[in-house]
């Protein structure tokens, strides 16, 4: 979660200085990992939650 906080808030910055340096090839992997890691916190969670009702502590 301090990741994903991190990375929220440091996406404007690393776009405009990726953009100002004409780096817009990487920025588009970087959207993309960025828009596939909420998705798969979802389903870890989701997956977490599920399997602790299964096997309980």
């Amino acid at each position: 979660m301090i990741g994903l906080t991190i990375e929220i808030g440091n996406n404007w910055r690393f776009s405009y200085v990726l953009y100002s340096n004409g780096g817009g090839s990487f920025f588009t992997i970087h959207y993309c990992n960025f828009s596939q890691g909420i998705p798969f916190l979802i389903l870890e969670y989701g997956l977490g939650f599920t399997l602790r009702k299964v096997f309980p502590i």
